[in-house]
């Protein structure tokens, strides 16, 4: 925690930096939430009264809660945050600077970035692509369309698919196969 080694039980503050090393980890309760912080990641707690909010910094940060209020997730300007007092768990990675990868394994959490809000169902997972675009006008509309979240097309894994299965059965027909035969 900050520049010192955490030990079991350590008392955390709003503030405190985590940082692990590569083949380290670290489990964080806050409130109802717990954090997860994988090797090779950091994050900091910027708060902890009745709600925290952790930032993801680098690497892969985890959270569960069954509290919509106990904790959000800040992820460099855009935020997750759980929509319902229900278990719910979601995974961060960050891949490069202002990319993201999102994987909502319980429960919806709300994402929103600027003026953009959306459901993110359990079971799902998003690269999210953070732009630098003005923030929102007055009247609270987006001065250009901001496509934040993608999600890989159907089509592309079936193109990516079938070339597969066809080696498969290939090399299953060319194994089984008699040299013998003419």
């Amino acid at each position: 925690m900050g520049t010192s080694p955490a030990s079991a039980g350590s008392t955390v503050f709003g503030g405190e930096r985590f940082l692990t090393g590569d083949d380290g980890m670290l489990l964080v309760q806050v409130g109802a939430a717990q954090l997860y912080l994988a090797g090779a990641s950091g994050a900091s707690l910027r708060r902890i009264e009745n709600s925290g909010e952790a930032a993801l910094e680098a690497g892969t940060l985890s959270v569960s809660t069954s509290r919509a209020d106990a904790l959000h997730i800040d992820l460099g300007g855009a935020t997750i945050r759980p929509l319902a007092d229900v278990p719910s768990y979601a995974q961060t990675t960050l891949v490069e600077p202002r990319v993201f990868l999102i994987t909502i394994l319980r429960g919806s959490w709300e994402f929103s970035y600027r003026c953009e809000r959306e459901t993110l169902r359990e079971g799902s997972s998003f690269r999210l692509y953070l732009d630098r675009a003005r923030p929102c006008g007055d009247d609270h509309t987006l001065p250009q369309k901001i496509k934040v979240i993608t999600r890989p097309s159907r089509m592309g894994i079936l193109v990516v698919g079938a070339p597969a299965v066809g080696g498969i059965a290939w090399g299953l027909h060319e194994a089984f196969e008699s040299p013998h035969r003419p």
